[in-house]
């Protein structure tokens, strides 16, 4: 960059005073491309004129509207007003993210002061735990934000990530898997004992999606799964078992409607297994659950199918066709 030898130069201190911004970050901003100095001194001081005070105060004016470096580096080289354009207007869908994040945050600290207001216990622990008690409760107050129009979607700490996140992935298989067993509970005749397992497994996909969007270090009083959910598993597959024949193929498929809908949910749910292994730090009893279900469903299956079930005939599939 040249400049008028009869300007004067500033040293960085002194550009950094004259914009209200810190050396460090004038370093900061030389680091990545974004500024640099007119000149060197023969002992290696940095030196400014009037062209680097213009660009340092572009940088600065566009990070008061909040944009990262990389924008600003996309906005400062941008050869059209188009493509200034588009990244001013990702730039306002992350604005308006944050004035999401922001009014829901408004509401909590608004309960949390008229707790505080209206309560006679001093200890501020029992109204934490009332915050931590409420913010289990769904309150669905808006169904669309618009919010996830930009393809990124919130978790449940708040985090923004793409729609493609193995996070999601996960839950949208459980959320899946879900929607098959509600299919089987909505339509098929079933004993008792048999719908009151699926309602509960219903559940427990809640919580597995809960568990899976918040990660486990956030302690936010968010339902986990533990153990106790792999033992009851455990514990009603072999009951479901009490009483079924060996078999020694694999059943092709099934000729009871239940029995169907649960094999297909099986399958759903072998998918959210492998979904759940693309997730990092996830919890590890969601893996054992997933894994022990899918037996479980297999299993409910051939109880429900009542013998109404067809094997494998390796090689055999056109002794079947008639006509």
């Amino acid at each position: 960059m040249e400049e008028d030898s009869t300007q004067e130069l500033l040293l960085i201190g002194e550009l950094a005073d004259v914009m209200g911004v810190t050396v460090r970050a004038i370093r900061h901003y030389e680091a990545v491309g974004l500024l640099g100095p007119a000149e060197r001194s023969c002992g290696g001081h940095r030196r400014y004129g009037e062209g680097d005070v213009a660009q340092l105060r572009r940088v600065v004016a566009l990070r008061r509207c909040g944009f990262g470096l990389e924008a600003i580096r996309r906005l400062l080289d941008a050869s059209s007003r188009d493509d200034a354009l588009a990244v001013a207007e990702r730039q306002l869908e992350r604005a308006e993210v944050q004035l999401e994040v922001a009014r829901r945050l408004h509401i909590r600290v608004r309960r949390f002061a008229g707790l505080l207001k209206s309560s006679q216990d001093e200890s501020i622990d029992s109204l934490i735990a009332e915050m931590e008690t409420e913010k289990m409760n769904v309150n669905l107050d808006r169904i669309s934000t618009g919010l996830g129009d930009s393809g990124d979607t919130d978790l449940a700490d708040g985090t923004r990530v793409p729609k493609v996140d193995p996070v999601l992935a996960a839950v949208g298989a459980t959320e899946e898997l879900g929607a098959e067993i509600g299919l089987v509970l909505a339509e098929s005749e079933l004993s008792d004992r048999h719908r009151a397992w699926l309602e509960r497994v219903a559940n427990d996909l809640f919580d597995i999606g809960s568990d899976l969007s918040s990660p486990l270090s956030d302690g936010d009083g968010r339902p986990r799964v533990g153990a106790d959910y792999v033992e009851w598993l455990e514990e009603a597959s072999a009951e479901a078992n009490e009483g079924l024949s060996a078999i020694d193929t694999f059943i092709a498929w099934f000729q009871s409607p239940a029995a169907a809908r649960l094999n297909a949910g099986r399958t759903v749910c072998r998918r959210a297994e492998r979904s759940f292994f693309a997730v990092d730090d996830a919890n590890p009893q969601i893996g054992r659950y997933l894994n022990r279900l899918s037996d479980f469903l297999f299993i409910l299956a051939r109880a429900e199918a009542a013998g109404g079930e067809v094997g494998w005939r390796p090689g055999g599939g056109a002794d079947l066709v008639k006509g």
